[in-house]
């Protein structure tokens, strides 16, 4: 069966404006919400942390260096989830970027048996205070993404190898991790073994989509011999055909489970057939669709936004962008008519956000931040959040849309096509 290139699959499936810039984090771009007013600027942060619009406020829950559990927080905050507990209070899980190998900012030396490692828990009350906090999942390397489950649970994704198996000093694996449990967390090793940034399961149908943190490595999905058990089942490289009809690429699959647990898993998979992804970023499924980021890498990477099909078989290039040169610094909303707004930015140069995610309920934004740590934002976008989730599917920006868009707050095109590709109202 032919397989195409990669020169010629960005060029058959390009899709969009080649003149788009700025990558948006696809964590960070998700975070969306419907705005009972519009933002029209960002306000300098006094504190100088986090510049919001008028009317909306930030608080830091947590920083690294503080005390939890006799040991140290660690620093390196990135993906975050948050689970409701009931009663208005929630556990909000957040995963750290932080290697086993060497003493990162704010963690303890590796081996000490306080380390903190994969990720911690904050039990916050209804009024948002921190009730309790814990180490949910540690000694985990690199947890960069990572995805949430339909079951509770949070799967924490190593973005770093090393051979051998789950704690027998193997790194590279899923962890599946309850973050209203301390110390706990069960190794997927049917998932594979490889860098791997995030994850993402489609609550129809139990698949579960990976991607991997190599500047040539694939898209895989894992299905389950029994939906939501992820102890077995068959892992799967994406390859990419020819269009059939129109201008979508058509899309198939490679069984790699036999080398699942490799480091050169991507190498085999490619001699099969896979399509290698120039670094594999966040990966979200909204009405069935699949998006994925791919970072680019180096001064001629480029970054670009895919759109898998499972019910057609097919693969979009949503967008295609010069990488950038620095991470990603701000979190992007929509309103309820579909315009899109830069709702956070942080206030510093040195300053990144990693990681955005909503509660529950839609109405109040938690962030993650280099160096601040775990902060929420509340403000006026609460009441008609439920309007975010009676979308009828992807949409795009029209021109004057873009163009209206681009001239708000910096917000650029390439943001404003990504947050509605990710299935806004």
């Amino acid at each position: 069966m032919h397989t195409m290139g990669r020169r010629a699959v960005v060029k058959a499936g390009a899709i969009g404006l080649a003149t788009l810039a700025g990558w948006p984090d696809l964590a960070t771009a998700g975070a969306t919400s419907a705005l009972r007013r519009t933002p029209s600027r960002l306000v300098p942060d006094p504190h100088r942390i986090l510049d919001l619009p008028e009317g909306f406020t930030h608080r830091v829950l947590a920083r690294p260096g503080e005390v939890i559990g006799g040991a140290v927080r660690p620093g390196g905050a990135a993906a975050l989830h948050a689970y409701d507990l009931g009663g208005g209070r929630l556990a909000l899980c957040v995963g750290h970027d932080l290697r086993l190998d060497r003493v990162d900012a704010g963690a303890l030396a590796a081996g000490d048996p306080r380390r903190l490692g994969g990720t911690t828990t904050l039990v916050l009350d209804r009024r948002l205070q921190v009730e309790a906090q814990h180490v949910s999942h540690r000694d985990s390397s690199t947890n960069l993404g990572g995805g949430p489950t339909p079951w509770g649970t949070w799967l924490a994704c190593e973005g770093t190898f090393a051979p051998g198996g789950p704690g027998r000093g193997g790194l590279g694996f899923v962890h599946d991790v309850d973050p209203r449990t301390p110390d706990q967390g069960t190794a997927l090793p049917a998932l594979g073994q490889f860098r791997r940034h995030s994850v993402a399961i489609d609550r129809t149908s139990g698949v579960v989509y990976q991607t991997e943190r190599r500047p040539d490595g694939l898209v895989y999905r894992f299905l389950p011999d029994r939906i939501g058990d992820l102890r077995t089942g068959r892992l799967e490289a994406m390859a990419v055909l020819p269009p059939d009809r129109g201008r979508a690429l058509r899309v198939r699959w490679v069984d790699v489970t036999s080398v699942a647990r490799s480091d050169v898993l991507r190498f085999l998979g490619a001699a099969r057939g896979a399509m290698p992804f120039h670094g594999g970023e966040g990966v979200v499924v909204v009405d069935g669709a699949v998006l994925f980021g791919e970072a680019g890498v180096g001064s001629a990477g480029h970054a670009r936004l895919w759109r898998h099909r499972p019910d057609r078989g097919t693969l979009e290039l949503v967008h295609e962008a010069a990488a950038p040169t620095t991470a990603t610094s701000r979190v992007v909303v929509t309103d309820a008519a579909g315009q899109v707004h830069t709702i956070a930015r942080a206030a510093t140069d040195g300053e990144v956000v990693r990681g955005a995610c909503w509660d529950p309920h839609g109405t109040r934004l938690f962030v993650t931040m280099r160096q601040a740590g775990t902060l929420v934002v509340e403000g006026p976008f609460g009441e008609f959040a439920a309007a975010r989730r009676g979308h009828a599917g992807v949409r795009r920006a029209d021109p004057d849309q873009l163009d209206r868009c681009a001239n708000d707050a910096g917000v650029t095109a390439m943001e404003v096509e990504a947050t509605l590709a990710l299935g806004m109202a």
